[in-house]
């Protein structure tokens, strides 16, 4: 009898909804007399949770229906879920509700509205409500370069960007990340430096996150003095501010510096993850270190408790067979603590290609042609390597088995 009561029964909903038990509380839902907004919202926002947008569509088709006004809470969780799946249609019929009940000047609606038909590609529609709203605080304005951003409009972003600053509207650290993100992956080194010298002049407190996303522009950029820089200037630095550095430095080739900045890192208190330990084993792949690969590799399961995954071992790999160890490299696919995929014998085979050894070669594309039967990329490089050393017997009869194996396969489709 208590779930009659309307706030009990707002209650119960809500107290189903956010421990998952999504058809518990809509039968609660369905058995109360009486169901306000709130009853409704608790619903829908569980079900947007639990991504479940479709059925949280339905919901608010059933809430119109039942003749409840949603307010403002109900419209940005039915906006969240249209902007997570192809909605645009169910969008635009929400814009015209929000139209009929003269709801439009609401920022908070407007920014729900612009980040729904961004991320569903109708940037048109998105540029038309923020030119008419007029008044877009900055959470808008964000969202407006955060559609930009997502379909790679560089120009039209800097023109918002340049705009907001027009009209006096202080960037928030979403709408200055999202712009050093498009400065990163373009690049535009100009911009990047223009934007890193707004962040200095005091228009918002430096942050890690903000450092990161700085550190992460330069390096994308190619510009590894602006990223030391930043990284100097650093109070304070976590994982990321370091595997960054890390990774940049063997990205532009100077990967001599990383072992001076893992025992920094490591001095400071820092622990690295997983991604850390891939780019000091990459950085040693590229100089040919294998002793310190060694080093890394072994410590980073004894000292800091992370279990090598394929791509630290693959990286191993790839040392080996750079140094000419093509041996020692299958030997280690073979101790690898877990089932082999393609990626380590496929780089162990083009290191044989690489150094012309035809007996690992064979040995590494048995393993590839087991693995996945119908790929004949194994054969082609092991093809390779019997050109490089003239041996055109071994090719004509390789070509001979990749042409009855490719024929033999299509037959199967059929």
């Amino acid at each position: 009898m208590l779930q009659k009561d309307i706030m009990v029964g707002n209650a119960l909903v809500h107290m189903y909804a956010k421990c998952g038990f999504l058809t518990r509380a809509e039968q609660v839902l369905r058995e109360l007399p009486a169901r306000n907004v709130v009853t409704w919202n608790a619903l829908l926002g569980a079900l947007v949770q639990c991504e479940q947008v479709e059925d949280a569509v339905q919901v608010f088709h059933q809430l119109l229906l039942e003749g409840t006004e949603p307010d403002q809470v109900s419209f940005s969780i039915v906006f969240s879920a249209c902007a997570s799946m192809p909605a645009i249609v169910t969008g635009k019929w929400l814009h015209v509700v929000i139209l009929a009940r003269g709801l439009l000047l609401d920022n908070f609606l407007v920014t729900s509205l612009l980040s729904m038909y961004g991320n569903n590609g109708d940037l048109e529609n998105a540029q038309k409500l923020h030119d008419a709203s007029g008044k877009c605080n900055v959470a808008g304005w964000t969202a407006m370069i955060s559609v930009c951003a997502q379909k790679g409009l560089c120009k039209e972003a800097f023109q918002l960007y340049k705009q907001l600053h027009l009209e006096s509207i202080i960037p928030t650290k979403a709408t200055t990340m999202n712009m050093l993100d498009i400065c990163a992956i373009h690049p535009i080194l100009v911009k990047g430096k223009r934007i890193h010298a707004c962040i200095l002049s005091g228009e918002m407190l430096p942050q890690v996150s903000m450092g990161n996303a700085l550190i992460n522009m330069y390096i994308k950029c190619g510009h590894l003095k602006g990223a030391l820089f930043v990284f100097k200037g650093m109070q304070e630095r976590d994982v990321v501010t370091w595997t960054t550095m890390i990774t940049g430095q063997v990205e532009l080739g100077k990967g001599v510096e990383i072992h001076h900045f893992c025992k920094r890192m490591h001095l400071q208190g820092i622990i690295s993850n997983e991604v850390t330990f891939i780019n000091m084993l990459e950085a040693c792949s590229h100089m040919g270190l294998i002793d310190e690969a060694y080093y890394y590799f072994v410590k980073m399961d004894e000292e800091h408790d992370i279990a090598p995954g394929i791509e630290h071992y693959n990286c191993m790999v790839d040392l080996l067979g750079r140094a000419g160890r093509l041996e020692e490299a299958e030997i280690f696919i073979y101790k690898m603590p877990f089932y082999s995929t393609l990626l380590p014998w496929l780089t162990l085979l083009s290191a044989c290609r690489f150094h012309m050894n035809v007996e690992v070669g064979k040995k590494a594309a048995h393993n590839l042609q087991v693995l996945e039967p119908e790929n004949n990329v194994a054969d082609a490089l092991l093809a390779n390597v019997h050109v490089a050393l003239g041996q055109w017997e071994e090719v004509s009869n390789l070509r001979l088995f990749m042409k009855r194996n490719s024929a033999h396969t299509t037959h199967g489709v059929n």
